[in-house]
């Protein structure tokens, strides 16, 4: 069975991580993130070129995010020599436990990688550091990032984190199959009751052989834009942004999605 369209829900929050410090920034002077980890400043005035600093730096990813980022530590060691990095890229489904290893002592990583769905609970822990001296200063220089990026990286109008970028949901289909069973292409406009009508019409004329969409139920991605489209947020601080009415909103959705033939069953 083929699934026609995929629903890519990674948010404007959830698809981004932020640099994360747990001690002083010392002299390394600007984490400005737009395209990489730090893009460093200039004219630093305050820097003291014959101190030598080593900051260690942990992140996840593969290797396309590690050679990007190597490329950034590497530039701004160009433009400051007496800063280096000790380096070490993880695998995600060890990053978390190896993370609060690290950071459970006090004193194990400067620089670190986190989702933002994480920031909360390690910044209330002390693991996080804040940086609104650092970004008052201009020594963490935010202002090329628009205002509600920025804002991500705040707990309590804090700056705990520096987000590196942001993610834009999308839908991918494949226009020959629609063609090929006479199915209107999807809209922007369209509500989720749209959509996997939509879904159902292709599984309906294609005799079960393609299902229309994705079940994304189990994606707290998904979850957080269908919540966004109605005003909400899936985070309040350090608590839910929505209710158990919401989430049983949600789960009937795609159960009703899946009744329907609109998405893949449970046993597919």
């Amino acid at each position: 069975m083929r699934i026609m369209a995929f629903l890519t829900a990674a948010l404007a929050s959830a698809g981004r991580w932020a640099l994360q410090q747990r001690r002083p920034l010392a002299m390394l002077s600007a984490l400005a993130l737009s395209a990489g980890l730090a893009a460093c400043g200039e004219d630093e005035q305050d820097e003291p070129a014959a101190e030598k600093i080593e900051l260690s730096i942990v992140w996840w990813g593969g290797a396309e995010r590690a050679e990007l980022t190597n490329k950034v530590l590497d530039l701004y060691t160009q433009k400051h020599p007496n800063v280096t990095f000790k380096r070490q890229s993880l695998e995600w489904k060890e990053y978390y436990t190896k993370l609060d290893a690290m950071t459970a002592g006090g004193s194990g990583v400067d620089l670190f990688q986190i989702e933002d769905s994480g920031l909360s609970e390690r910044a209330s822990r002390g693991v996080t550091m804040d940086l609104s001296d650092h970004v008052s200063s201009k020594k963490i220089d935010l202002s090329r990032m628009p205002e509600s990026l920025a804002k991500y990286g705040e707990l309590g109008g804090k700056p705990y984190g520096i987000p590196n970028a942001e993610n834009t949901p999308a839908m991918i289909y494949d226009k020959t199959v629609i063609q090929q069973y006479g199915v209107a292409e999807p809209q922007i406009s369209w509500s989720y009751d749209q959509l996997i009508a939509w879904g159902r019409e292709i599984a309906t004329k294609s005799g079960g052989t393609v299902t229309g969409t994705m079940d994304p139920s189990a994606d707290y991605k998904a979850l957080w834009l269908w919540l966004r489209a109605q005003g909400k947020e899936l985070y309040n601080g350090n608590q839910l942004g929505c209710g158990t009415e919401d989430l049983v909103r949600w789960f009937e959705l795609w159960a009703g999605a899946r009744q329907a033939g609109a998405t893949a069953s449970v046993e597919a």
